[in-house]
């Protein structure tokens, strides 16, 4: 993992910003490494007659993601982040934010940012109670319907909830009280924890089951789906068809720069870091490209989110299959 991202961002070996992908999208069997996540059994399941495949180096891909209710505009269905409350290496935390602002996408913070990022707040995610300008704000905490009234005045507004069962619900009550997303931590390992497919998949499907005035609730709603071990362009195009509008990566985009831990903050150059974030961004782009050609899809954000009908399960336990709501491989 470590050694592909560092590929893509110019940080060790090859071209930057070049496409690495693997057949479809998949580390299933002939395994091209351990699978790892619920991601790893997913394939996309690729062009059929009905629906020809595109060739993303001759013909246009639209990649851009809306959200907010078209509010906010991302180049591609991928933001930064969440990083933590941690404090966060200056050189390292102004090169995320010049990068977002750059390539057209979000920073999520769960700190506060500080007042040297304020040029860039309008691409910054940030906690509820901050009071700066900025791109989104989030709020969080068991208490948060009793909250959302001191919070009205911030748009656009969204709710971060760990994945679990009561995800669904929780999205339901957000929409019903008109916030304009929910962002899905997955959050450490823990027993209640719900893996971060199911949980994408679950909340979308809740969320187009529940009606106001004629409309599913998915209509004017995001689904923001982040956690640790999101790292390559196919889970990031897996979790859109599963039912994400964005996805958040950090893990990943900490590891392709070279930052491991707090001691590699001395070797921090800002200007490289910044050159390998936007190859990070641009490899991806263009693999995500390369899967939506593969599987007929000419624009992601009105083809791709929520459609499980481009995936196909191997060798999936039959009831993680059925709450994902993908065939099995093999099947029409």
């Amino acid at each position: 993992m470590k050694q592909r991202l560092q590929e893509m961002a110019g940080t060790a070996g090859r071209a930057p910003g070049e496409a690495v992908i693997s057949s479809m999208g998949s580390v299933a069997a002939p395994f091209v490494d351990a699978p790892r996540r619920i991601a790893d059994w997913i394939v996309s399941d690729g062009a059929q007659v009905t629906r020809p495949s595109i060739d993303p180096y001759r013909e246009e891909i639209e990649t851009a993601c809306y959200l907010a209710r078209g509010k906010v505009r991302l180049s591609s269905p991928v933001i930064l982040g969440p990083f933590g409350k941690e404090e966060m290496p200056p050189k390292l935390s102004r090169a995320l934010a010049r990068t977002a602002s750059s390539m057209g996408t979000i920073l999520y913070l769960e700190g506060t940012p500080p007042r040297e990022l304020e040029k860039y707040a309008r691409r910054i995610f940030v906690p509820g109670s901050f009071d700066g300008p900025a791109g989104g704000y989030v709020i969080t905490g068991d208490d948060w319907k009793e909250r959302v009234h001191l919070h009205a005045g911030k748009r656009p507004l969204y709710l971060r909830v760990e994945c679990s069962e009561s995800s669904p619900s929780n999205a339901v009550d957000a929409a019903l009280l008109e916030l304009d997303g929910v962002i899905l931590d997955e959050g450490p390992d823990r027993a209640e924890r719900l893996e971060l497919e199911v949980a994408t998949s679950e909340v979308d499907a809740a969320l187009r089951k529940v009606l106001r005035e004629g409309l599913p609730l998915r209509t004017n709603f995001d689904v923001i789906a982040t956690g640790e071990r999101v790292r390559f362009s196919s889970d990031v195009f897996k979790l859109c068809a599963l039912g994400a509008d964005a996805v958040g990566i950090s893990t990943a985009a900490t590891l392709a720069v070279g930052y491991e831990k707090v001691e590699d903050a001395s070797l921090l150059d800002e200007e490289q870091v910044k050159d390998r974030l936007e190859n990070l961004i641009l490899g991806t782009e263009r693999e995500i490209k390369l899967l939506a050609g593969a599987a007929g899809v000419s624009s992601l954000f009105t083809t791709l989110v929520g459609n499980r009908e481009l995936l196909r399960a191997v060798d999936m336990e039959p009831a993680v299959r059925r709450r994902l709501r993908i065939k099995p491989a093999g099947l029409g």
